[in-house]
């Protein structure tokens, strides 16, 4: 048998109906319908017009339904566009503030090291406007760059120090009087190899070098043949120094030759 669909007309509730059948009573709410003075092929259309009434509102609910996916889809995509701007915001504004707080430190870091290097070179001219060649001397012994200073900066140190050197030599040979408990090399460590020994502690001592000691080298004269040529020199235990480098006086000097 074939069976329809009916709408209640008191509570809405969709009922299932048999062919035939022209009265019944809703298993919903109780009330009675009537279906008598219907042909067949009227209530058929009846059925047909509920049916279709039936699929409009379906269909229309599911458009409703994906309007409202939509609207939700789209509500959501622009928070998350909101939130993707907000986030490169604040990415851009931590980059802006590490690239200043780069600079501020770049900047206090040169001028601290600006005023330390100033302060030397007021105490080295101090020292040599009192004639205290000694400290003038010593100070300039601090013009060396730290590991966090470039190539440039480490030159300009070296030739600021040079520099002071060089005036304070000056200086010390113009003023007689002069009384520095510091002297300089007077011949650098590579070209005293193959010296007359004689000629080189006489060089010492005229530099003001009171502490020198000699050291034969017998038996490596015979293999060379190098008789009175100077090996090697210490001071104060170094091997490697210039004309640049400074001592005590009384700095002990190992001078090996050939004997």
């Amino acid at each position: 048998m074939k069976m329809y669909s009916l709408e209640c007309p008191k509570c809405g509730a969709t009922l299932d109906v048999d062919d035939g059948i022209t009265t019944f009573y809703c298993k919903y709410c109780g009330n009675k319908i009537v279906l008598s003075g219907m042909s067949p092929e009227e209530l058929h259309s009846k059925l047909k017009l509920k049916e279709w009434e039936h699929d409009e509102r379906m269909q229309g609910s599911k458009y409703a339904h994906e309007e409202r996916v939509q609207e939700t889809e789209y509500k959501h995509k622009e928070a998350r566009e909101r939130e993707n701007a907000k986030s490169s915001y604040k990415i851009a504004i931590l980059c802006v503030l590490l690239i200043i707080v780069f600079w501020s430190v770049l900047g206090i870091h040169d001028y601290l090291h600006k005023a330390k290097y100033t302060k030397i070179e007021n105490e080295i001219a101090e020292d040599v406007t009192n004639k205290d060649y000694d400290a003038a001397l010593l100070a300039v012994n601090k013009l060396y760059g730290d590991p966090s200073y470039s190539k440039d900066e480490a030159k300009t140190l070296d030739q600021k120090r040079e520099s002071y050197i060089k005036l304070i030599r000056e200086k010390m040979a113009e003023d007689k009087n002069a009384d520095s408990s510091l002297v300089f090399a007077p011949f650098n460590s590579k070209e005293v190899k193959g010296m007359n020994y004689q000629e080189v502690v006489s060089s010492l001592a005229d530099a003001g070098f009171t502490n020198v000691t000699l050291e034969t080298e017998t038996d490596k004269a015979i293999i060379f043949k190098r008789t009175n040529e100077v090996d090697k020199i210490t001071i104060s235990g170094k091997t490697d120094f210039t004309t640049d480098d400074f001592f005590e006086k009384n700095a002990p000097i190992k001078v090996y030759y050939f004997q």
